[in-house]
């Protein structure tokens, strides 16, 4: 899947935001999600299909993206 730059970026920031975890180690996807739309504020609605792509991130992410 293509992904925005902006986007991405912004949920690499997320993601490696401590407080976007429980103590167990879990992460709390509408944290992130929060994350991202305050760092990108109105551009967020110029992006298509950011609920795709916020979930194909969110798989990687979960299941250890390889690159």
């Amino acid at each position: 899947m293509k992904t925005d730059n902006a986007v991405a970026n912004a949920f690499s920031r997320a993601i490696c935001n401590r407080e976007n975890f429980d103590d167990a180690g879990t992460c709390n996807w509408n944290f992130v999600d929060a994350d991202i739309h305050m760092e990108l504020g109105n551009y967020i609605d110029s992006v298509p299909n950011y609920a795709e792509m916020f979930d194909y991130m969110a798989g990687l992410f979960t299941n250890g993206y390889k690159g």
